[in-house]
């Protein structure tokens, strides 16, 4: 089974490839995320903070009593077993649930296969699924979902993205009005036909940037790369005591594939750093 990763706050995991995001929560405190197939939802992901340390199996335990009276089924024997830090909870005629709970960072993590997702996979499948978990709370972050995979310093927080179905992007917030932006684009014959891919960078940003230098660099990113620099046309007087802020964009092309990617920073610092704020692979 071909399977591609899925990371968003708290959690890493490999999932069947025709598995799509559906749903999405920005907070880090709390929120979900769903996926789902052609058929219908499959795998449910909730993750949220606590003050203090739960009692798994006992939550384990209500869910499961609640869940058998919303489906009419006979609630018999719970058996919890664990896979890589998960209790994972089977029982006959349910969806299977998974729960863990990180100590450190206090948040605890749900997930739920449903019945379709429980059936095709088997329960030996639910259990490889699981272990595949990878932590998501370190000095680094990996967002992967709608065909972008970045990795990013902790500093950095998804404010907005755009999942459209030709233009994906993660935009991100660190202090000081510092922002990041990862959008990937298809359906290039349409897109540049009629011009080149910094004049669509340059139309992209607007008027309000001034695009000041262009530049072919190698394997930052992903194999040759264009890369511009550009300021805004006017300036806040309470800039002038700070730090220069100022953009630069890395343009590229997927290798092999009609997709062009997009890195765009916009950051103060006295002295650009030569590569990227982070790094993307490719998916």
């Amino acid at each position: 089974m071909s399977t591609h990763r899925v990371a968003w706050h708290h959690f890493q995991l490999d999932v069947p490839q025709e598995w799509e995001v559906v749903g999405y929560g920005l907070q880090d405190a709390e929120g979900q995320m769903l996926l789902s197939d052609q058929t219908g939802e499959q795998l449910q992901i909730l993750w949220k903070k606590l003050r203090r340390s739960p009692d798994l199996e006992n939550r384990m335990e209500q869910w499961a009593r609640r869940k058998a009276l919303e489906l009419n089924v006979v609630f018999k024997k719970l058996t919890v077993v664990e896979a890589s830090g998960w209790k994972v909870a089977l029982a006959e005629g349910l969806p299977t649930l998974a729960v863990r709970f990180n100590a450190e960072t206090k948040a605890i993590l749900t997930a739920v296969f449903s019945l379709p997702a429980r059936q095709k996979l088997t329960d030996a499948g639910v259990l490889k699924l699981l272990r595949s978990f990878g932590d998501n709370a370190g000095e680094e972050r990996v967002w992967a979902a709608f065909g972008l995979d970045v990795t990013l310093p902790k500093a950095w927080s998804l404010e907005r993205v755009e999942p459209l179905p030709a233009a994906q992007s993660f935009h991100f917030v660190r202090k000081r009005r510092e922002t990041l932006s990862v959008r990937r684009y298809g359906m290039l014959d349409l897109l540049l036909a009629t011009e080149s891919e910094a004049q669509f960078f340059a139309r992209l940003k607007g008027r309000r940037f001034l695009i000041r230098t262009e530049q072919v660099c190698h394997d930052f990113l992903g194999g040759v790369e264009t890369l511009l620099s550009y300021s805004a046309t006017g300036t806040r007087l309470l800039d002038l005591f700070r730090k220069p802020i100022s953009g630069r964009a890395w343009l590229w092309r997927e290798p092999g594939v009609p997709r062009l990617f997009i890195w765009d920073e916009w950051l103060r610092q006295t002295a650009p750093e030569p590569k990227p704020a982070g790094t993307i692979r490719w998916t």
